[in-house]
């Protein structure tokens, strides 16, 4: 018996070292970024003390494997942010979500990359993008980016859930701020710190780890219990009927303050299921036209992707996602990045000639 125990230790500990060797070279499992939690600004970012550079992975063959780098600061960006005293040109700061900060294409290939080269290299472009970010999380991410690299404009891009994942009544995001309203007034919930866990933390050192966690969702729950109390005396407790309209425009008012004389232009996502299936005009999804409404309501500036993006599919019939996730891949960051230069390029044209006829 204690022999056949000995063998059958020795052959699993072989069977995971060739697993382990599996998951890093033939299927690399991914590698992903070191989060780190900002306490001066109360925002999550990637943690530029840990690994720099890495590839990140996605799909059970891995069929998605994309190079990330990070700058000093913790942006996973082909460009190093630099200070304003340091840059000769204006800066366009690109805040975000996932889409933004995009594991899923190489650097050269993110928004901030191809804007820039869009914009004939004449403005800077830095994009500030963070995985799991909500509409709510650009007010603390605009106090971050005045103070330490002061941008002359702000584009923000706003996915189909940003704006109900900011209000704590439709789910609680601990590490981002977000609003509740309390006593007649939205009150700001702070963001809860990161600490990362030391075992999972350990955990995740293995490529096998890494590879299940991406790829087979394991979900832990407690053992189902019978109710203590008889079905009938149990009411269920209604979720709360909270106006979104409301919230969005109480976060918009709050991002101009912040921002003050620095202008803001929004970015709406495309629906691209509505794109697909040949929609005319393309459907908005019901979260974003609170957005869009709210904005020009409050007469500022927003790029709905819906039209480039359908006159997009229509010229080229192709996806604007991966087969196997749904984020952006290359071509949609570059349909994205042209409609914002677009944008761009005719409000630096409009500015310029007001500024001629307003002079003396």
């Amino acid at each position: 018996m204690k022999k056949f125990v000995i063998h059958l230790g020795l052959t699993l500990g072989i069977l995971l070292v060739v697993a382990e060797m599996f998951f890093r070279w033939v299927i690399p499992a991914p590698e992903i970024p070191a989060a780190y939690f900002d306490p001066t600004y109360q925002i999550m970012r990637n943690d530029a003390e840990g690994p720099r550079t890495g590839q990140y992975t996605n799909g059970r063959l891995s069929e998605i494997r994309a190079p990330w780098r990070l700058n000093e600061h913790g942006w996973n960006s082909a460009f190093d942010f630099v200070p304003k005293a340091g840059r000769s040109k204006p800066l366009v700061a690109v805040v975000g979500d996932s889409y933004v900060e995009n594991l899923y294409c190489a650097p050269e290939s993110h928004l901030d990359y191809l804007i820039y080269e869009g914009l004939e290299q004449e403005m800077d472009v830095f994009g500030f993008g963070r995985r799991g970010g909500n509409f709510s999380n650009f007010v603390p991410m605009i106090d971050y980016v005045n103070q330490e690299f002061q941008p002359d404009v702000y584009v923000f891009v706003v996915n189909h859930r940003n704006l109900r994942e900011s209000i704590m009544e439709l789910g609680r995001k601990p590490n981002f701020m977000q609003v509740a309203w309390e006593n007649q007034q939205w009150k700001t919930i702070p963001a809860k710190a990161y600490q990362p866990h030391p075992f999972k933390e350990m955990a995740n050192s293995s490529a096998i780890v890494r590879y299940l966690r991406m790829n087979i969702p394991m979900e832990l729950a407690w053992p189902h219990l019978p109710p203590l109390f008889p079905q009938e005396e149990m009411a269920e407790t209604p979720k709360p009927e909270v106006d979104q309209t409301a919230a969005c425009l109480h976060l918009i008012q709050e991002m101009q303050q912040r921002a003050g004389n620095t202008p803001i232009l929004f970015v709406l996502h495309p629906n691209r299921p509505s794109i697909y299936d040949g929609d005319v005009p393309v459907v908005q999804t019901e979260e974003l036209q609170i957005v869009k409404e709210s904005l020009q309501s409050m007469n500022l500036p927003v790029v709905d992707l819906n039209s480039a993006f359908k006159q997009a599919y229509e010229r080229d019939q192709k996806l604007f996602e991966f087969e196997v996730n749904q984020h952006w891949n290359e071509y949609a960051n570059e349909v994205a990045a042209g409609e914002i230069v677009r944008f761009l390029k005719l409000e630096t044209r409009r500015l310029a000639e007001q500024n001629v006829r307003m002079a003396p």
